[in-house]
């Protein structure tokens, strides 16, 4: 067992953070001391017993350790933090960052946890886009991570300026448009998103488009700036023929060129096409007419249009 002394300003979860590296070794300090609760009001010079061979994030401590750095934060009354709504979307951001924001319009709730000592943000969705922004109160040694639970209907949601590292969407959101713009991440946890009809990934570096195939309802998919090999854009694309059932058209606009040419590819004794190029797809999903007669697929390709026409 050790003896943590504590100082001025210092609350029960600051001296939480600072010896386990997170608010939830607030349990250790309660076992070890029987006379100290959640509401106790500490004093500068309280001793307070812990068990010295547990910790939950070391790098926290560490990075308290050797920038020299105390939490004291004074008195608070946000922990534990409460949530109604189920937990929804996890977003991880680097460290360094001292602010970030995200917009949204829909309809029902959203409560966030910001991912530092602030309380939970309690937001009521509207038809209008409202930007919510945010300063961290607090500096932490690894990835911060902020968390929202949600009900209701979203109509769009944009997250760029939260800038992800990692996303995690843990359950389905009915939600029709999507933005995440200038990020370098995973996008696997996109399906989620089936309902989407419009999706926003401009400037994205990614290794795998292929999780864009789960959304069929897309109609509109901006991915201009995005930065990718070229296999991983035509593998998307060839996808999208191979998995055409039950999809609907959509107009794809891009700067990066799939390869191959623009013509149609040869057929298979089963009078199947033999797709062996980005492009080659691309004239496929625009010459089939029954995969157009809803709505044409349109695709925008460093500013030259292909679309089915008629005449086709």
């Amino acid at each position: 067992m050790g003896k943590y002394i504590v100082i001025q300003g210092q609350n029960i979860y600051d001296v939480a953070l600072h010896i386990y590296g997170a608010v939830e070794g607030v349990t250790d300090l309660l076992v070890n001391n029987e006379s100290v609760s959640f509401d106790t009001d500490l004093k500068a010079g309280d001793e307070l017993i812990y068990s010295d061979d547990y910790q939950i994030n070391k790098e926290v401590t560490a990075y308290y350790k050797m920038h020299g750095i105390t939490p004291a934060s004074g008195e608070q009354h946000v922990y534990p933090k409460v949530f109604s709504l189920p937990k929804t979307v996890e977003i991880y951001t680097s460290a360094k960052e001292v602010g970030v924001e995200f917009s949204v319009s829909g309809n029902g709730k959203i409560e966030l946890d910001w991912g530092d000592n602030s309380e939970v943000q309690t937001i009521t969705l509207s038809d209008k886009i409202t930007v919510f922004s945010h300063l961290f109160d607090s500096t932490i040694g690894n990835k911060r991570h902020v968390s929202m639970y949600m009900q209701g209907h979203i109509n769009q949601l944009d997250i760029s300026g939260l800038r992800p590292i990692e996303l995690y969407i843990l359950k389905s959101i009915p939600i029709e448009r999507f933005v995440l713009n200038n990020a370098t991440l995973s996008i696997d946890s996109l399906p989620m998103l089936e309902t989407a009809f419009g999706v926003s990934l401009d400037g994205l570096k990614t290794n795998d488009l292929t999780p864009l195939l789960e959304l069929k309802n897309l109609m509109s998919l901006s991915l201009t700036q995005t930065i990718y090999r070229q296999p991983t854009i035509d593998a998307y694309l060839i996808g999208l023929v191979r998995q055409h059932d039950n999809r609907r058209n959509c107009k794809v606009v891009m700067t990066a060129r799939p390869s191959g040419e623009y013509r149609e590819p040869t057929r298979d004794s089963n009078s199947h096409y033999r797709i062996t190029s980005g492009m080659e797809a691309v004239w496929v999903l625009t010459h089939e007419p029954a995969w157009n007669e809803g709505g044409i697929w349109e695709f925008i390709i460093n500013e030259t249009t292909y679309k089915y026409e008629q005449n086709h």
